[in-house]
């Protein structure tokens, strides 16, 4: 396909390769949720997803939800908040990614957050398409008017992808 573009083969194959992907079974993941997540990230309808549509996708149901935290959160959270601080020049140094190298890693997050939002038991047709990132980004005990922060992030991550990303990778995808 085209350079920095991701169609449904590619993603299917993405999903399901035993050696080149992340070898997720349809028990884990149906073919009727990949269409479903398909359908969201191809707005346009172009038939194939560029890694900035991929960006545009994530931002904007990333930001939507914002959920009323606990008070026992908050101590862990301004921890958080400190080490963001310290992260900030690193992730303004992280190398940068190509668009392959960014959609890949987008492509794995997003299904390694569907992968992990279905384990937790809830309906699986409650994190079709739009409502994943929202979702995702609830389930942190950080996260503030569906924002969170880089280091809230990647302790999600750790939770989401094993073996998670690269630190700098992590850094660069964030950053972009």
């Amino acid at each position: 396909g085209q350079s920095g573009r991701l169609s449904f083969g590619g993603l299917k194959e993405v999903v399901r390769d035993m050696w080149y992907g992340l070898a997720i079974p349809p028990d884990q993941i149906t073919d009727f949720d990949l269409k479903g997540l398909w359908k969201a990230l191809d707005e346009d309808k172009s038939s194939t997803v560029s890694v900035g549509e991929f960006m545009v996708f994530m931002r904007r149901y990333g930001a939507q939800h914002s959920m009323h935290k606990s008070s026992q959160s908050k101590m862990t959270c301004s921890v958080i908040s400190e080490e963001d601080e310290d992260l900030k020049e690193q992730i303004a140094n992280a190398p940068a990614l190509d668009a392959h190298q960014l959609a890949s890693l987008a492509t794995n997050l997003t299904l390694g957050v569907h992968a992990w939002l279905s384990r937790t038991g809830a309906d699986k047709g409650a994190y079709a398409g739009s409502l994943l990132w929202p979702k995702f980004v609830e389930a942190s005990e950080c996260s503030r008017h569906g924002r969170m922060r880089f280091a809230e992030f990647r302790k999600m991550v750790a939770q989401v992808l094993r073996p998670p990303p690269a630190p700098e990778h992590l850094m660069a995808f964030w950053r972009e």
